[in-house]
């Protein structure tokens, strides 16, 4: 009896033989093993399933960032072509414009009176459009320095 007891083979053969549970107890690990060797199966076919998907998400992923590379350039784009007609660019201009009809003005006066010998009727009118047009911008820019501008502030 020794010697049985001392060897595992030996117990395992007389439980399975000899015991009342050993054949349920069997069937019910059999069972199991079965079960396990499905889930292996299917969990195979699912890996490449899986490689695949992982693979078309990453793709779509590298896409999507160069997609998003292309927009930011493009929208740098639109809004470098669009600076000229920000608030403060066209503010500029027209402070620019006001100076620059002045500057015409004057010069157009101090000509005038120092050259002599023109028209004086097509000068007054040359002038006379010059100084209107000073006049124009000036009122748009105080107009604009007030805040009667819509839609640029």
């Amino acid at each position: 009896m020794e010697h049985v007891l001392n060897s595992p083979q030996l117990l395992e053969a007389l439980f399975a033989t000899a015991h009342p549970t050993a054949a349920s107890t069997d069937a019910v690990l059999i069972a199991n093993l079965q079960y396990n060797a499905e889930l292996a199966t299917r969990l195979a076919a699912l890996e490449s399933k899986l490689a695949t998907a992982r693979e078309g998400a990453e793709r779509a992923l590298v896409e999507a960032r160069q997609l998003e590379r292309t927009w930011r350039d493009r929208e740098k784009e639109m809004y470098q072509a669009l600076q000229p007609f920000s608030s403060p660019a066209l503010y500029s201009r027209l402070v620019n414009a006001v100076g620059d009809a002045e500057a015409v003005a004057d010069a157009m006066a101090e000509s005038f009176l120092e050259e002599g010998g023109r028209d004086v009727g097509e000068f007054v009118r040359e002038y006379r459009a010059l100084r209107k047009t000073y006049h124009l911008r000036k009122e748009r820019k105080e107009r604009w320095d007030e805040g009667r501008v819509g839609g640029w502030r």
